[in-house]
């Protein structure tokens, strides 16, 4: 501001800067603050749609543990249930769309009851993220 200032003025501009620092004093924190609840970033910037929807079926599934930690996950699912029937067409997907996240483990059940009941053993790695 005082390269601005003509010389001949510098003296009446003198409550000019004591005011733009006060006024600087008062206001920084408070448009930092506004600026960073504003701006803030969120998981979803940055992803191709179908990867955001990939992470919101994982969370309406109930199935992020298994993204969460690289080991090997056991799930029993009951497909008279819904949710285990929509894990296990999810986990389908999967496998077909050529993600060797694990397999599905047939057991012999009496009474045809093997139908309804998948074992499923998978695992997610950082490999999968990437593809």
């Amino acid at each position: 501001m005082t390269r601005l200032t003509p010389p001949a003025q510098t003296g009446a501009f003198f409550g000019v800067y004591a005011l733009s620092g006060a006024a600087t004093a008062w206001l920084s924190p408070l448009l930092v603050n506004i600026g960073t609840r504003l701006g803030r970033v969120t998981d979803r910037v940055g992803r191709v749609p179908i990867v955001n929807d990939f992470h919101e079926q994982l969370e309406r599934l109930d199935l992020e543990e298994f993204v969460a930690r690289e080991k090997v996950c056991s799930y029993v699912l009951d497909k008279r249930q819904a949710l285990d029937a929509a894990r296990s067409a999810f986990l389908h997907r999967l496998v077909f769309l050529g993600l060797e996240i694990g397999s599905v483990q047939r057991e012999a059940a009496p009474l045809g009851q093997s139908i309804f009941k998948e074992h499923w053993r998978v695992r997610w790695n950082q490999y999968h993220a990437q593809e």
